[in-house]
């Protein structure tokens, strides 16, 4: 067995609160932090890392999610204490001022977002947030093209919120996973 390794990361100013590697072959290692920075980590094959570029969007990241789907490998999503989620793509080749492709920003949750995670077949994300609102997004448009869309319009396939009574919950939403 390989002996494990270990690597000190250096480009955040702040505490480092989210990390994954993307899917499906962990070709990336990002890393997001209460600095509202997103950095894209390459290994360089003796096991020590670079930088592939980044972004800062938002003040603070709560958490990021990388998307099981193969067909859009090296995507992930994230959630900011300001509520939004951001989801983007890495692109391999390009400029570190360039690696990261903005697929979709959604606005809808009115406080800090908690948590996010992708359905396994990667195709909609579900997050969550402090005032108890869960939206399911379309970030590919799979559903869309399958025909489905949210009744009342907006840009959430589905969004409950603390009218439904299952989501009243007293100091907030703060995990969600998906079978």
């Amino acid at each position: 067995l390989p002996s494990p390794q270990c690597a000190s990361l250096e480009g955040h100013s702040d505490s480092v609160n989210a990390i994954t590697f993307t899917m499906p072959r962990g070709e990336y290692l990002v890393t997001a932090g209460l600095d509202g920075r997103t950095i894209v980590w390459r290994e360089q094959g003796n096991g020590g890392w670079t930088s592939h570029g980044g972004t800062q969007e938002v003040e603070e990241i709560n958490w990021i999610s990388a998307c099981p789907a193969a067909e859009h490998a090296n995507s992930f999503a994230l959630g900011a204490s300001d509520g939004s989620v951001w989801v983007y793509e890495i692109r391999s080749t390009g400029s570190p001022d360039n690696s990261l492709s903005i697929v979709q920003a959604y606005y809808l949750h009115t406080s800090p977002c908690t948590a996010g995670t992708w359905t396994p077949d990667g195709n909609l994300l579900i997050t969550v947030a402090e005032e108890g609102s869960l939206h399911v997004w379309d970030p590919w448009g799979a559903a869309a093209a399958a025909g489905l869309s949210n009744p009342q319009g907006g840009q959430a396939l589905v969004s409950v919120g603390e009218e439904d009574a299952r989501f009243r919950v007293e100091g907030g939403l703060y995990s969600i996973t998906v079978s």
